[in-house]
């Protein structure tokens, strides 16, 4: 039971879009309410970009929906976006819209947002940072009092490792015509202005694979091409983790001629005639997806480009068997190619020049076990967990299927778990339980928060 931090969960299926958001947004306060809390503070709130984002006007009356409700509470910030699919204790679905509030006097938040991620991403998130530090608004009696309390109590051993902030980020995601999400830039961007040691958790914005647009939200803001970011000040203790499931293959290629995103040889040679050719994608069977109908199209432009066919089979394979590299921090970097650029291939992450770039691969059921232990896990923890935030790839939403998610939200819906909302992304910023932050593709990341404060 939540003494310091309360929070609560809405879900709305609602065809009408200010209705949607305003159900879920209401049905999370009441949620919140009944579990002891009082006004709420912040929210999240994440939708169908397939059914709420479909055009501008439509995500305008979804948002008008949402904003309706948290502008009657004084103070109260809130941020959110479109996605690829929606999770949540009420399960797993698309083309809803979850929400989340929370209230906390331990927890203080600060909001900026931007555009041109995409045109400019380092100004943007430069930009976004500005405005979040100037929105944020301490406690100076009640935070100065625990940090106080956290040296005079804990060994300076321990006080060195609490972690008072945290960086909540919401970006643009990919499109046919922006290919990358530019996330590297982003976490770049906030480790130099902030420094290294603050975890930076969020993820890119979906449409449910159409890669036409997808949308952003800042206390009532609608953004194309933006970045959210909300900074937190947080006296609670509060854990991230980052789960693939894939290991390296034998096959490998060394990046020797690249720019960013962007590589134009590997192994001394042409990139796209060296891809096809040392990392020998081969064609195997894949089980139906109702994305699929989607994804064709969205990839159609790379697979073709790379000079291989456009089925159904070889997207799964490309999906299957990622490409991954070790950083400098012996984490398992993911990503996938997004499209060819004349000679050259763009990935969804950097690759500096002279990276061992391996193709990696996965089994099915490994992976398949390894989603549902997440929620197992946290069900059997023995932590004070007051909510939790629940980031997954909406590419790992296609490789394992509409049947197998559908059947672990039914699970989900049955399981005591702490409040919790997600959504499937477009490009998954994350930190290791050592707090070394990432920025993936095809991976599953979660935040979790606890009601136990950091001087316990």
């Amino acid at each position: 039971m939540s003494k310091n931090v309360f929070a609560g969960v809405g879900i709305s299926k609602n065809d009408d879009p200010f209705q949607a958001g305003k159900e879920a947004v209401e049905m999370a306060i009441k949620d919140m309410k009944k579990r002891g809390g009082n006004e709420p503070n912040f929210g999240l709130v994440f939708c169908s970009g397939g059914k709420y984002g479909k055009d501008d006007r439509t995500i305008k009356k979804f948002v008008d929906g949402c904003q309706s409700v948290f502008s009657k509470y004084k103070g109260c910030k809130w941020i959110g976006g479109t996605s690829s699919g929606e999770i949540s204790n009420y399960g797993i679905y698309r083309g809803s819209v979850v929400a989340m509030v929370v209230s906390s006097k331990y927890i203080h938040v600060g909001i900026g947002a931007e555009e041109g991620v995409h045109k400019n991403a380092k100004k943007a998130t430069l930009s976004s940072l500005k405005s979040a530090l100037s929105d944020l608004k301490v406690d100076k009696r009640i935070d100065a009092y625990i940090r106080y309390l956290v040296t005079k109590e804990k060994p300076l051993s321990e006080s060195m490792k609490v972690k008072p902030y945290l960086c909540f980020v919401v970006s643009a995601g990919s499109t046919l015509d922006t290919g990358s999400s530019y996330g590297d830039d982003v976490l770049e961007t906030l480790t130099e202005a902030l420094g290294g040691n603050i975890p930076v958790f969020g993820g890119c914005t979906g449409d449910d694979h159409f890669f036409r647009k997808n949308y952003q939200f800042a206390n009532g803001k609608i953004l194309k091409d933006g970045i959210v970011l909300m900074l937190w000040v947080i006296n609670t203790k509060f854990r991230g983790e980052v789960f693939q499931g894939f290991a390296p293959r034998k096959e490998y290629v060394v990046v020797t001629k690249a720019k960013d995103y962007t590589v134009s040889e590997f192994n001394g040679k042409p990139s796209v005639d060296e891809f096809k050719k040392t990392l020998k994608y081969e064609v195997k069977v894949i089980p139906h997806s109702g994305f699929m109908k989607n994804i064709k199209i969205g990839v159609a432009k790379l697979v073709t480009s790379l000079g291989l066919p456009i089925t159904e089979k070889i997207i799964y394979e490309v999906l299957k068997s990622p490409l991954g590299f070790i950083d400098k921090n012996n984490n398992m970097t993911i990503l996938l190619p997004i499209m060819r650029v004349n000679e050259k291939i763009m990935f969804t992450s950097k690759l500096p020049e002279q990276t061992l770039l391996r193709r990696l691969d996965c089994d099915i059921d490994t992976l398949k076990l390894l989603e549902r232990d997440i929620y197992s896990k946290i069900e059997k923890s023995e932590e004070n967990i007051a909510f939790f935030v629940d980031l997954n790839c909406s590419l790992r939403g296609i490789l394992l299927g509409d049947e197998f998610f559908s059947k672990l939200g039914n699970k989900i819906k049955k399981m005591n778990l702490p409040p919790f909302i997600g959504f499937f992304s477009y490009g998954e910023y994350g930190f290791t339980q050592d707090y070394h932050n990432t920025y993936n593709s095809l991976v599953h990341n979660i935040l979790v928060i606890s009601d136990e404060l950091i001087v316990k």
